[in-house]
């Protein structure tokens, strides 16, 4: 099994605190893998270089929001024996 993972940088703490909480968990496009987000602390030291990087959205990025299914998110499920 792969693991990636990716930085973002925020100007405010109230911004990645935003962030954690909309998608943290979250399922990605329909593929039963889900987000794990976490804060790092700054000093933190990533043994390897970047592959990508990104500053801005790609011109050509798509945006399919059939992929999300946001009840599906936010649902928490208990199955129960009367």
């Amino acid at each position: 099994m792969k693991y990636y993972f990716a930085f973002i940088t925020c100007n405010k703490r109230k911004v990645a605190a935003k962030i954690i909480d909309e998608f943290n968990g979250f399922e990605l496009e329909l593929t039963n893998l889900r987000l794990n987000l976490s804060i790092v602390p700054d000093d933190m030291i990533v043994p390897d270089p970047a592959k990508y990087t990104a500053n801005e959205i790609p011109a050509t990025f798509d945006f399919n929001a059939s992929k999300i299914s946001r009840a599906l998110n936010h649902s928490t499920v208990r199955l129960s024996w009367d």
